[in-house]
């Protein structure tokens, strides 16, 4: 068994990884639109826009996931997910600044459209992440010693806040120095970090068997409808209600209680 240290400095390195990359990343790519579109702020408007759009509305389902998913294959999909939109941006932003004069107005537009699709795609893998790590495994880690709990999110407290600061800092100057080195260091970052990542969180995830244990999940709202007897025609839904509430319902009942 490993040691409590040992453990937790394989959850802090883990941590530190995702957490630098996606916060250089988040502040690099505004950056580097601002060396492709130099006249203009409407594109990096529309990228950060629409990335904090997407995750308003579909952070309800990435918190279903994590509840319901295995919690190793939950941080393996953020990890993933989070590296492969990183790298897949950076070799559009290395495309955009050799080639954006012989590009046509449509292939511009649609590798935009793909950095915008892309960005969305990585802000919910680092809130997947993010979530699941401080809000979960910590948790469990901790087993409810109160000091250990404490300590845990201390040090995870103090790595966000590192990387909140000094990630976006380090790109500055390297995107100052050149921006392609810049987006080159993020890319390089960030790949070299996948295998070292998953090893770590794959080694907590192996020395604390209450990790593999799931609650069982709930069935929200089931007690409203107890006593509740419904007519053949309200018993059978519609096509168009069938598919609102397959689709659409997840998303909006998370909304609305946010909103009110």
């Amino acid at each position: 068994m490993a040691s409590h240290t040992s453990l937790a400095s394989s959850l802090y390195v883990s941590h530190f990884l995702s957490t630098w990359n996606a916060r250089g990343f988040e502040f690099g790519a505004v950056l580097f639109l601002a060396t492709i579109y130099a006249n203009t702020l409407l594109p990096m408007s529309i990228y950060a826009l629409v990335r904090a759009l997407a995750a308003v509305a579909l952070s309800p389902s990435v918190g279903k996931f994590i509840d319901t998913g295995n919690r190793l294959k939950v941080i393996r999909t953020s990890i993933l997910g989070q590296r492969l939109a990183v790298a897949a941006s950076c070799g559009i932003f290395l495309l955009l600044f050799y080639y954006q004069n012989a590009l046509p107005d449509y292939a511009r537009i649609l590798l935009l459209t793909l950095l915008v699709s892309l960005a969305c795609v990585e802000k919910l893998c680092s809130i997947m992440n993010t979530v699941a790590v401080e809000r979960d495994w910590v948790v469990v880690i901790a087993h409810e010693d109160e000091a250990r709990l404490q300590n845990l999110n201390a040090q995870m407290r103090r790595i966000d806040l590192f990387c909140k600061l000094v990630a976006p800092l380090a790109v500055a100057l390297l995107d100052g120095w050149s921006p392609n080195v810049a987006v080159w260091s993020t890319l390089g970052t960030n790949v070299i970090s996948v295998g070292a990542e998953y090893f770590l969180i794959a080694r907590v995830f192996n020395h604390v068997p209450e990790l593999a244990e799931r609650r069982r999940p709930s069935e929200v709202g089931s007690d409203d409808l107890d006593g509740i007897e419904l007519s053949p025609e309200q018993a059978r839904p519609s096509a168009r209600n069938a598919c609102f509430a397959r689709y659409f319902a997840p998303i909006v009942h998370p909304l609305n209680i946010y909103v009110k």
